[in-house]
């Protein structure tokens, strides 16, 4: 039988998550991460990410669900539109789909990923 696990996003430890230096364009980002649940499989994790005020690119290894807790972010798919979230809001962004993310203050968000091979984290 499986249990069900809860926690509270304000009472999380999180880890450091290292944005490749590569994707980076803007700042210092100092992205945090903290995976609340993983499938048997590893191919669907939950969690909290956030990350201070930066600008990098970002490319989409799963099928990507977030909704914003806190902070305001703008999402610009590569070649096409640009896209404000603020806490509250919620966006998909399929596997392999590339964009560049802006923040610029703070950003919390809690995401839902799902890969085509097992992820470690």
């Amino acid at each position: 039988m499986s249990n069900a696990t809860i926690g509270s996003a304000s009472s999380i430890a999180m880890s450091d998550y290292e944005i490749p230096a590569e994707w980076v364009l803007e700042g210092n980002p100092d992205a945090k991460i903290w995976i609340h649940a993983q499938s048997a499989d590893k191919t669907v994790t939950h969690g909290v990410w956030q990350c201070n005020a930066s600008r990098f690119n970002w490319e989409h290894e799963g099928d990507d669900f977030v909704m914003l807790l806190e902070g305001e972010v703008v999402v610009t798919e590569e070649g096409g539109d640009a896209y404000t979230l603020r806490a509250g809001d919620f966006g998909f962004f399929p596997v392999g789909m590339k964009t560049t993310w802006q923040i610029d203050e703070f950003v919390k968000k809690i995401f839902t990923l799902r890969t085509a091979e097992p992820l470690e984290l």
